[in-house]
């Protein structure tokens, strides 16, 4: 069994959809170099925060230990994990695959073979007023023709005419792009819902008139742009219409009434586990503080849909595009370079 933190037992083999594949998702970085609208990272109280104290060694030990408890895919986050990149490197030389989520501000060096998903929130304009600075050009600068990145579009309400420029700015840069759905915390909501004031942080421009998350009329017209971009650049874009039918469904997860937890969540029932930057864990998934109900992040929604291969007839596009959904997967997050499990 697997012990970490304050009491919390965890399984020794967590898996994915795919059973070669261990994963760990782990916070690496306590630090941003932006301030993007609804992070959920940040979104606790401040005293609640984790504390990042560990030491290179510790760092080195954890992720040994991780190796040895058959760990074999790593997804790395933070706040920003390019901040951090002697612990990125300590992960990779123990556990041969993996993702580094990032906003793409600072280059993560050749010698990190992970994959890279670049964040993107929207272009001009709308890129500077969502993150607090203006920064998709320097991203994908930083990265242009390198085989480990793909640019991954977060859409909200408030950046749908970006979709197609976004598009067409990483086919100019050699990029891939995905697409992503913005998926507010439970604070985030509970703002929203009691009108709260603006910050200088993390909830500087929302109200709740006008706010990034996603109405009915929201995903129908971000379908039409997610549709415009595959057309013009269907070279760029890695994405499936089918799995785009079932993340935007007014349902995607069966809610727990008593805890508003999603007992179908593919992170948790395939118990990867999520630490903190201080090593300790217990948290419901790799994104804490996210409301289920209204959650479709790319990253633990494919494996919550790859889960449903028994009921793949039954899926949008049916078991042709659940297995096409999956090829996508791989070559989303599969490294070229990285050995395989």
């Amino acid at each position: 069994m697997r012990d970490k933190g304050a009491g919390q037992v965890l399984s020794a083999k967590p898996r994915t959809g795919f059973s070669r594949f261990i994963v760990g998702h782990y916070d690496i970085s306590a630090s941003c170099n932006l301030r993007c609208e609804g992070c959920f990272f940040f979104d606790v109280p401040e005293a609640e925060r984790t504390v990042d104290t560990q030491t290179p060694e510790q760092w080195e030990r954890f992720f040994a230990e991780e190796r040895d408890h058959g760990v074999n895919f790593a997804m790395l986050a933070g706040a920003e994990p390019s901040l951090q990149l002697d612990r990125l490197r300590l992960a990779q030389r123990y556990i041969p695959n993996g993702v580094v989520y990032s906003n793409g501000v600072r280059l993560i060096p050749a010698d990190l073979r992970y994959k890279i998903h670049l964040s993107i929130w929207g272009v001009g304009a709308t890129d500077s007023e969502l993150r607090g600075a203006a920064v998709i050009s320097r991203a994908m600068e930083n990265y242009r023709n390198d085989s480990r990145a793909l640019c991954v579009f977060t859409i909200t309400a408030l950046n749908l005419p970006d979709i197609v420029p976004a598009t067409r700015m990483a086919r100019d840069h050699g990029l891939p792009i995905t697409f992503n759905y913005f998926s507010p915390s439970i604070n985030f909501n509970e703002k929203i819902r009691r009108g709260d004031g603006n910050d200088h942080q993390f909830f500087r421009i929302s109200s709740q008139s006008y706010n990034p998350a996603l109405s009915r009329s929201d995903f129908t017209a971000a379908r039409l742009e997610i549709e415009r971009a595959m057309t013009l650049f269907p070279e760029t874009v890695l994405y499936s219409l089918h799995y785009d039918d079932w993340i935007t469904q007014n349902n995607p997860h069966h809610i727990d009434p008593d805890t508003g937890i999603a007992r179908d969540c593919g992170v948790r029932i395939t118990h990867q586990v999520h630490y903190r930057i201080d090593m300790t864990s217990g948290m419901k998934c790799g994104a804490p503080q996210t409301d289920c109900s209204t959650c479709r992040g790319y990253g633990p929604n494919y494996a919550t849909y790859f889960l449903r291969r028994r009921s793949a007839a039954q899926l949008p596009g049916g078991v042709e595009g659940w297995y096409e959904t999956r090829r996508l997967w791989a070559r989303m997050f599969l490294s070229d370079t990285a050995p395989r499990a």
